[in-house]
């Protein structure tokens, strides 16, 4: 594989972990106490997971990943669609 095959592969890697991290988040506000914390906890997680791959891509590559508005709508659907 090539350099930008790699940076491809880790933007969708990236991309995935900020969605769930947002779609957790999102069932953290709307779940009952007991189960907030876990769902939190899952954000975090996954925000965690996003930063690797953004660091890898960055110490590897030189690339940096931005959250598009395209993501933003997409998350926003599926706020609104699935929660």
């Amino acid at each position: 594989m090539n350099d930008k095959t790699y940076i491809e592969k880790l933007k969708t890697f990236w991309r995935d972990e900020i969605i769930a991290s947002e779609v957790y988040q999102a069932l953290a506000n709307k779940a009952k106490e007991g189960q907030r914390e876990l769902f939190i906890r899952l954000a975090k997680m996954e925000q965690g997971h996003a930063e690797l791959w953004q660091r890898i891509a960055e110490d590897h590559f030189g690339a940096t990943f931005e959250r598009s508005l395209g993501r933003r709508v997409k998350i926003f659907f599926i706020k609104i669609f699935f929660l």
